[in-house]
């Protein structure tokens, strides 16, 4: 069956809750990054239901740097549940305006988002917290962190001047994605790790990373990705696992 674009989004009870192994790592290896914070990027399956645990923003996995990683076991092995997904559903989301009566928090947006590459997504600063995506509503108001998976329309903030308009990609970068068995990952701004050349991109519900980024595929075939089990050793980020999964949806 071949991949489809649709403009709604389906509620769902998943949350984005990195693993607690990121924030072991951290003590274990020194982070490296032009990001004012590298501990406060987004976490953008994680909305204001949970802001008590993400107030500094998204934790990361180790910055180890490409050589240090060790892949344990890269072979391919069976896939999880998530890979069920026989076609993936390809949402360009659409932020929420604003609503009647909705006070919006004062904002300043630094620079382009680094979870998406729409023409309307930034990277801003809501008091000590790194937001990212927000979405442009026009005006100077924007969407933060919004969690489609929960139906959450995000926070609606605005900056003082009006931001100027970029031209988007045709095939913008997923921000946010769904396996068939509700594990969610969302991008990671910030430090992360690397391993065989590529960054870890993502970070998702079941304890695992996302090498790279998800991979339409050919003829009509799911979408695919990288997913990486591993824990830190005494040299950074230890490959336990490497595997290709489905994915059931993609928000873009």
């Amino acid at each position: 069956m071949s991949s489809h674009r649709e403009r709604d989004v389906v509620p769902s009870k998943s949350r984005l809750l990195l693993p607690a192994l990121l924030m072991v790592a951290a003590l274990f290896v020194a982070c490296t990054s032009d990001d004012p914070d590298p501990t406060a990027s987004p976490d953008t399956a994680t909305t204001t239901a949970t802001t008590t645990a993400t107030a500094t923003g998204e934790p990361t996995a180790p910055e180890t740097g490409e050589a240090a990683a060790t892949p344990a076991a890269t072979e391919t092995v069976d896939p999880a549940d998530g890979s069920a997904a026989t076609e993936t559903r390809v949402v360009e989301y659409l932020a929420q305006p604003a609503e009647d009566g909705e006070t919006p928090e004062a904002t300043e947006c630094f620079s382009e988002s680094a979870a998406s590459t729409r023409g309307d997504a930034w990277r801003c600063s809501i008091g000590n917290m790194i937001a990212d995506p927000c979405f442009a509503l026009g005006e100077g108001l924007l969407r933060c962190r919004p969690d489609p998976i929960a139906d959450d329309a995000g926070l609606l903030v605005e900056v003082e001047e009006p931001l100027e308009e970029r031209e988007s990609p045709e095939d913008p970068q997923v921000w946010l994605l769904e396996l068939s068995d509700g594990t969610v990952c969302g991008f990671q701004g910030g430090a992360t790790a690397g391993l065989d050349g590529e960054r870890v991109n993502y970070g998702c519900t079941n304890g695992e990373w996302i090498l790279g980024f998800p991979e339409p595929g050919a003829d009509g075939a799911p979408w695919t990705a990288r997913f990486l089990a591993g824990h830190v050793g005494p040299n950074g980020l230890v490959a336990d696992d490497l595997h290709e999964e489905n994915i059931a949806t993609v928000w873009r």
